[in-house]
């Protein structure tokens, strides 16, 4: 264990010096003009990070892979260990085993119908508003199509119910590790708008949120909303 976890350190610093800071994508973000901006947020709960998306705003292939959910006006979709993620409560064991020994990765989806900046606002959480171009945005919907493992018939395979309110999990793609936790897949996806945040770096809440902020900040001022 003590030699896997030095090499494991080895290999991620070795990621990180070869991994540079991206910028913006040019055609794809910022947005050219208000028409063109599209909305979303990103939740941090200083261990985890998530999307929170208008769900009439996802597209009819989505719709489907969430069947479940049909009047919620808001989706948050996370991304993590198949059996870390779902459990009653974190273990350290159960840390250890999604860091070096992961087996397969979920998806967790939960509605709302408040609006994030109420619906988070008792939580110790940030909430950072992001206006993507609709090009980006559309990316940004096949990257999470994508993460949803499928059926023969293609339909997403429901595993139970969720972590709080009308949630659940579904089975995703996708390999959880110590090199790609929930917060690297979520700047994958935030990468795929043109936003310019560095996935390879993003190994932390924490460290995708200050992303976030500090690159967004150059292109929308008033980028985030709740900051706890």
């Amino acid at each position: 264990m003590h030699f896997t976890f030095v090499r494991t350190v080895i290999v991620c610093f070795v990621i990180l010096l070869s991994v540079g800071c991206h910028g913006p994508v040019a055609e794809l973000y910022p947005p050219k003009s208000a028409a063109d901006a599209v909305e979303m947020f990103v939740v941090n709960n200083h261990w985890h990070t998530g999307f929170v998306l208008p769900y009439a705003q996802l597209p009819p292939r989505l719709k489907r892979l969430m069947s479940s959910f049909r009047d919620e006006k808001w989706v948050e979709i996370g991304w993590g260990d198949a059996a870390f993620y779902p459990a009653p409560s974190a273990t350290s064991g159960l840390a250890v085993h999604a860091m070096f020994f992961s087996r397969g990765s979920v998806l967790h989806v939960a509605g709302f119908d408040a609006e994030p900046l109420e619906r988070y606002r008792d939580y110790c959480v940030e909430l950072y508003r992001l206006r993507v171009s609709e090009a980006g945005y559309a990316r940004l919907m096949g990257f999470l199509d994508a993460t949803f493992a499928t059926s023969d018939s293609s339909d997403s395979i429901e595993l139970g119910p969720g972590l709080y309110g009308f949630s659940r999990f579904y089975r995703a793609r996708g390999k959880y590790s110590c090199l790609h936790t929930c917060n690297n897949w979520l700047a994958d996806g935030v990468r795929t708008t043109g936003f310019p945040i560095s996935p390879g770096y993003a190994f932390t809440a924490g460290n995708a949120g200050w992303q976030i902020k500090h690159f967004g900040r150059r292109y929308d001022p008033d980028l985030l909303q709740l900051d706890q």
